[in-house]
Formats: structure tokens, sequence, C-alpha cells
């Protein structure tokens, strides 16, 4: 059975870009698309109601780009609607053993109330148990030249490098290991030994890496400027259990994929 990679749709322009994007990471990958939408409080369990959605989200996954002169690449996709608080069931979801990632469009647009307590993709993408790619509006899908790991003691998870390993060898990918530092940081050089020798046990000798410091005092603006200067593809952000101001954190890393690059990014849970 092939892996999936899920993505939920809200039936708006940005979820269909997302849409998009999944649809082509989905052919290169050689997964399947599962489209998932979550219906709102007046959703009803009648067989007409689920029917007529099912079939608005099976047109919305038929729609060819043709007219926005988009690659389009046909993969399996499969449809689900149910209902329930959106976060609890894309979550929930989720946990199906068959996912990969879960591809999500960013808002160009939050209210204040956002920007404190976070929006629905990034409540998404800071409990998932699998990758979040959190979509802005305007990204394009592209070959994977280059990508961009927000690099401290977490990036040696081996289901990290294991994630990166995949999607670096099949677009053979240069990979960055970025660490942002104040000053002097000789106990990174230890985190750069075992996430080599991790490479090496995974038997990804091919893998392209470069380990880079970068100076800053804001770790996000330091790595989406680095990001962007190098015309990276992706940015890779990893996270482990966090309170509430490292909620905030990486929140803020979703609000700026969503208003301030164009540049999707992955956010992984360890």
């Amino acid at each position: 059975m092939k892996p999936s990679i899920l993505v939920p749709v809200d039936f708006t322009d940005n979820a269909f870009n997302a849409y998009l994007y999944a649809n082509n990471l989905a052919y290169y990958l050689d997964c399947d698309l599962h489209l998932l939408h979550i219906a709102d409080s007046n959703f009803s369990e009648a067989r007409e109601e689920r029917k007529s959605l099912e079939d608005r989200l099976r047109s919305f996954s038929s729609w060819r780009p043709n007219e926005v002169s988009k690659k389009f690449y046909p993969v399996g996709t499969s449809v689900e609607v149910a209902a329930g608080k959106v976060v609890d069931e894309i979550l929930s979801a989720s946990n199906r053993e068959v996912f990969r990632f879960i591809v999500c469009a960013s808002r160009d647009q939050h209210t204040i109330r956002d920007r404190w307590l976070g929006t629905i993709s990034s409540e998404i993408a800071l409990n998932a148990p699998i990758p979040v790619i959190l979509v802005p509006k305007s990204a394009e899908f592209k070959d994977i030249n280059a990508i961009v790991v927000g690099c401290d003691e977490h990036a040696k998870d081996e289901n990290v490098l294991s994630h990166l390993a995949v999607i670096s060898d099949w677009f053979e990918s240069k990979v960055y290991f970025a660490h942002v530092k104040e000053s002097s940081d000789h106990k990174f050089v230890a985190v750069e030994k075992d996430i080599l020798d991790m490479l090496l046990a995974l038997k990804k000798r091919s893998f392209n890496v470069e380990m880079i410091y970068l100076e800053g005092i804001d770790v996000v603006n330091a790595l989406f400027s680095f990001t962007t200067r190098i015309k990276a593809d992706l940015m890779v952000m990893v996270s482990e259990k966090r309170n509430f101001l490292q909620r905030l954190l990486f929140q803020s890393v979703s609000r700026k994929a969503a208003l301030e690059t164009s540049v999707p990014t992955m956010i992984m849970n360890i």
C-alpha cells in the first residue's frame, strides 16, 4: 500500500494552492493524496449532505490548473468528510499510519487573536504526530533543490533525519543545517558530529550537507533571511514538547511562513 499525504480542504483559494503543492509532491514521492474536509457545526449525518460534500471534494481535486499555468500530475486521490472540531479531527486522522505528511494551507491574513493564540494551521503544525508542510498562498511547487533546517540539538533525531533523507534523495537536494547563535557556541560542534554519524548509520552517504552558523538574536528572522537569500525551496523547523513561550515561537514561524515568505515550511515534532 502506498503512503499517502493528508490535505485538509476548506475550499478556499489557499487550500487549492496547498492541494496543487501536495499533488506534485505526491507525484515525485510516489504517494497518494487524501483530501479531508471538516464540516461545520450545522453538518448532519444525512447521506445526501455527506455525498454532496464528497462530490464537492472530488470536483475540487479534478480541477486542472491550466488556467493558472501550474504543473499538475495525476495521482491516486481519495476524499473524506468528517464532522467535529477542525484541529481535533485533522489530528485524529493524522494518527493513521498510512500518512507521511500533512500539507496545510497558511492563511495570508491574521487577526490580533490569531497572532497571540495561533491559527488552525499553526495548531495542527504544533501538535501533529507527522510532519506538517505549511504552504503560503504565493508558494508554487518546484524541484526541492535546497532545504534549510533550523538546527539545534533536536535536529539529530533519527525520525527527523529519516524524513529529510526521503525528500533529499528524491530531489537530490542540498541540505543546510543552519544554527543561529548569539556568540561562540562550541556545543553545536558535537551536534554536527551526531547528525553526520546518524546520516551514515542511515546509509545516506550521498547526502549533500552543509553546516551553517548564523549570527542573530531573533532565531526566526535569521533563518528566514538565510532561506530567502539562498532561494531555498523548503524550510524545516524541529520542535519538541513546548511550554507557552516556545509555542509562541513556533506560531511565529507559521505566521512568517504565511505573511513574510513564499517558502513552504515543514514543522516536525519530536
